[in-house]
């Protein structure tokens, strides 16, 4: 067994996780509430820091050897999958902000509201009254 190659190949899986997960978000972002985009940030960013911890070990082995042939399509298809990532992600994020803008505006709009209720309050006793003419 080759450790630096299975290193590349869990690492190639890592990110083939990551990029599916980003297209599925990229293509229910419209549809998800706030608290399913939070959850569904909440994967993407673990299984990131999951492949950044796997980077931390595999970029040193694979500048200290120097160039290996046999595992040149790894790391080329390793490359391809990182600029597919990049493109999603320069894809996904103007989508991202405008979603968390519109967000954030109607929670402003929900607590207006909540305090221009609050201010509808009657001076009288709750209850006991009677009506005795309409308006």
């Amino acid at each position: 067994m080759n450790p630096l190659r299975d290193l590349l190949e869990q690492s190639i899986e890592q990110y083939r996780s990551l990029h599916g997960a980003t297209v599925a978000l990229c293509a229910n972002l419209g549809t998800l509430s706030g608290k399913d985009s939070l959850a569904a940030y909440q994967r993407l960013m673990a299984q990131q820091v999951a492949c950044q911890n796997s980077d931390e070990i595999l970029v040193p082995m694979l500048f200290q050897g120097g160039p290996v042939p046999e595992l040149a399509t790894l790391v080329a298809e390793r490359f391809e999958l990182l600029e597919k990532i990049v493109k999603e992600n320069q894809n996904i994020m103007p989508r991202l902000l405008s979603r968390m803008a519109i967000l954030r505006a109607e929670l402003n709009n929900s607590r207006e509201g909540q305090t221009a209720m609050a201010g509808y309050r009657s001076n009288g006793p709750v209850s006991g009254r009677v009506l005795r003419r309409s308006c």
